[in-house]
């Protein structure tokens, strides 16, 4: 007989722990900036107070990746401008002129048609 009383002590407690892990309850919480945020979850996770989220201060901008992809179509496109007009490669000095100063070597290119006199 005690052994069933520890047995049935043992499985109310378990039950006890566990119960509320599987019970689901309706949770509302406060998203970004005091936006409500409803949904379904597990009864101990829906009764748990959540940490505020602040509201985004920044937003992301676009002309970092706008200069990094003008320098490299610069550097592309000074480099097939010389080797159609000067049959030869870009030199590092030219390489990163066209990357700080995009598009700027092709303005300054006076060595016009050195591979192909007429």
């Amino acid at each position: 007989m005690n052994f069933r009383k520890i047995v049935a002590t043992i499985t109310i407690a378990a039950m006890a722990l566990l119960a509320p892990a599987v019970i689901p309850a309706r949770a509302v919480a406060v998203g970004p900036c005091g936006l409500p945020l409803t949904g379904w979850l597990p009864l101990d996770s829906a009764l748990a107070v959540p940490l505020p989220v602040p509201c985004p201060t920044h937003t992301s901008t676009p002309w970092p990746v706008i200069g990094i992809g003008l320098g490299t179509v610069s550097v592309i496109v000074n480099s097939i401008i010389i080797a159609n007009t000067q049959c030869r490669e870009l030199t590092q000095q030219e390489a990163f002129a066209s990357i700080f100063l995009p598009f700027i070597g092709m303005a300054m290119n006076g060595h016009h048609n050195h591979c192909h006199p007429h």
